[in-house]
């Protein structure tokens, strides 16, 4: 079933449709789950969870790719399953990567007086990213936002894991370069 389908179907209220969510983008889902979350068990919940909070959202919201909105309601269930499961422990492959971007962020915001801040970050960063040449920009987001491994992206491109790590380190150190250009704390 397509998208607009699912979209159709969600709007109308029809109870089929989480079959539908969970057949056409329950692997997917599972997919980013799995990258932050090594528990199966968690994984499966976190691809439940996202596909009723789908339910819940749609209408009012209308995403324009239903797989990137799914993607982002899996990764912050996913997310949020990681803190609560891992309060001090340091195990996962996605905190490995965080670890790599501290030196390029400011400190993380505490309060909602901060909540600018964060919107001026995040139209930075996006910005940023879209002056990436794309195959630099492509390793950015698997690796920061999906929490992918080098060795991973390695196998999947068929490329040096080396490449990727010159890539990814050119990458913050402009993007360091670009934050103190901006005013940016870091």
């Amino acid at each position: 079933m397509n998208e607009k389908t699912i979209l159709s179907l969600l709007h109308a209220r029809s109870e089929r449709v989480l079959e539908e969510l969970n057949q056409a983008y329950g692997r997917l889902s599972a997919a980013v789950a799995g990258r932050i979350l090594k528990d199966s068990r968690d994984v499966e919940e976190c691809v439940s969870d996202a596909m009723l909070r789908v339910w819940n959202h749609i209408p009012p919201d209308s995403p324009d790719s239903l797989a990137a909105y799914i993607s982002r309601i899996t990764r912050n269930i996913a997310l949020d399953r990681l803190d609560y499961n891992s309060a001090d422990k340091r195990n996962s492959a996605l905190e490995n990567a965080y670890e790599e971007l501290e030196t390029c962020l400011p400190a993380s915001s505490r309060g909602m007086d901060d909540i600018l801040e964060q919107q001026e970050l995040s139209q930075f960063i996006n910005g940023f990213l879209e002056r990436l040449p794309q195959e630099t920009r492509i390793f950015f987001v698997r690796r920061y936002w999906y929490g992918e491994s080098i060795r991973e992206m390695a196998a999947y491109f068929g490329i040096r894991e080396e490449k990727i790590r010159t890539q990814l380190f050119r990458a913050r150190n402009k993007m360091r370069e670009a934050m103190r250009r901006e005013n940016f704390a870091i």
